[in-house]
């Protein structure tokens, strides 16, 4: 910290160059900051005034000051709502010479250093509300206007704001807290402590209303039996700093009970909270007479979650997979390519998608009959199944339609991979060696480069295997010269 100096009778200010970013208690004071830096780093120097327009008509734009340096002053140009509220008056246009406020002569100091170092100053006027030091606090960022004149961006605000915050917290704890100022005898030993400040809760604890107890010395109000217990720690913890932790305290006065108090050093004296531990304790004996009990239904709720957890992965599976062979179904299938497509974007690998029908199938179980087709389309998954790696999506569309998701399949993968399976599905034998079925099928194969919607996909794979169909079936048809779905359909 350093310090510039404050003339009798100016307001005491203290000023920091560095660690700005631990010493505020605002969020946009860090932001701000942080913007400098990195304008200041494109800039090489001080940032341009513009860099800052955004921060001056947005949010932050109410606690903002834009300043231009004019012949030794400086002439304020743009002032918030919120900072002209903290002054009691709106500065706009004026000259921060020309003001007869202490505040703004001892800020003038300030801004001229910030404008001549060209590095960015935080300054807190200092006061305590509950033991919080800090009033208001000022973040200066110097800038360069257009004419290469200096200029300077203020953030101004009060840290009332958080007093608030903390002042209802502070009355809505459900924990006693008092702060209390030290009492000093002539040489300086301390014989006592003046509460300062107390809550609701501190307060029915010692019995009396919170208005009435603020002024009354320590000694006063706490029982002598508590007070000897205590009187050691809160003397330590006011000449150590050290935060201090009395366990089990036990309340001699009207309101008996366990209590835990702790204290910290604020100033010259104490920060104190005082928590009834009454009914933890007594709820911690009735947990401690009820531990089989629940150390039995613990496990016994385990052992239903890990069974629901099952049944939940065989309900998954079940909603998911084709029942005849194995191999996902349509639900599944679409979503894995769903899941694969969308976010893909140009940069994305080429995929490809091979529908392929069993041709004649009706044909098959006329002949055969439904368990000897079904025997096929188990064998036709087993086998096709076996040609891809995990990567690759393999469904059952529907009846004798199957489906061949490729996530990455250049150029003609797709088609190549496509014949193989047509081959291999025509020269494989089914069913009992005496009595062999033969089956073929049909194959419409496009492969296409994302991005590319499901449906589309989809669409231009069925479009080739309808042409497979049509051509004499035992084929297939590949679309692969579509380069970007989406702009063939909008093309």
């Amino acid at each position: 910290m350093a310090s510039l100096g404050s003339a009798a009778g100016q307001p005491e200010i203290e000023i920091y160059f560095d660690g700005i970013e631990r010493r505020t208690v605002f969020a946009e004071v860090r932001d701000l900051l942080d913007d400098w830096r990195h304008a200041a780093r494109e800039d090489g120097g001080l940032p341009r005034r513009d860099r800052f327009a955004r921060h001056i008509v947005g949010p932050a734009g109410v606690n903002l000051m834009l300043l231009n340096a004019e012949n030794g002053d400086f002439r304020f140009e743009v002032v918030g709502e919120q900072v002209s509220a903290l002054f009691g008056h709106d500065p706009t246009g004026r000259l921060l010479g020309e003001m007869p406020y202490p505040t703004a002569r001892a800020y003038m100091p300030r801004y001229k250093y910030c404008v001549e170092t060209g590095a960015p100053t935080f300054t807190v006027q200092r006061k305590v509300s509950f033991g919080i030091p800090g009033a208001s606090e000022r973040l200066l960022l110097p800038l360069r206007q257009e004419n290469g004149n200096a200029g300077m961006l203020v953030y101004v605000r009060s840290r009332a704001d958080n007093y608030d915050l903390i002042r209802a917290v502070f009355n809505a704890s459900q924990h006693g807290v008092l702060v209390v100022s030290a009492a000093r005898d002539p040489i300086g030993a301390v014989d006592d402590f003046e509460i300062t400040a107390i809550n609701s809760s501190a307060a029915a604890l010692f019995g009396d209303d919170p208005v009435d107890l603020v002024g009354k010395r320590l000694k006063s109000v706490l029982p002598l039996a508590d007070l000897e217990s205590v009187w050691p720690d809160l003397l330590a913890s006011l000449e150590t700093g050290v935060t201090s932790v009395y366990e089990s305290l036990e309340a001699s006065g009207a309101r008996g009970g366990v209590y835990r108090i702790s204290s910290a050093r604020v100033g010259d004296g104490l920060a104190i909270t005082i928590s009834d531990l009454t009914q933890l304790q007594k709820t911690m004996q009735t947990l401690e007479t009820q531990h089989a009990s629940l150390v039995k239904v613990n496990a016994e709720l385990r052992s239903e979650v890990a069974r629901r957890r099952r049944l939940e992965a065989e309900l998954k599976q079940l909603a998911e997979t084709d029942p005849l062979t194995g191999i996902a179904n349509r639900r599944r299938f679409i979503q894995s390519m769903t899941d694969c497509l969308d976010g893909a974007d140009e940069t994305a690998p080429q995929s490809a998608l091979i529908l392929f029908d069993i041709d004649d199938f009706k044909a098959v179980n006329d002949r055969y009959g439904h368990p000897a087709g079904d025997g096929v389309l188990r064998e036709i998954a087993r086998i096709v199944s076996g040609h891809f790696g995990d990567d690759a999506v393999f469904g059952r569309l529907g009846g004798e339609e199957f489906g061949v998701f490729l996530p990455e399949a250049r150029d003609d993968y797709g088609c190549q991979i496509a014949e193989t399976l047509r081959r291999i599905i025509a020269e494989t034998e089914h069913g009992n060696p005496g009595r062999p079925i033969k089956v073929t099928a049909s194959f419409g194969v496009t492969t296409i480069q994302p991005p590319c919607d499901v449906e589309t996909l989809v669409a231009l794979a069925d479009e080739a295997l309808y042409a497979a169909k049509w051509q004499g079936r035992n084929r297939v048809e590949c679309s692969c010269a579509v380069a970007h779905a989406l702009d063939a359909e909008t093309g």
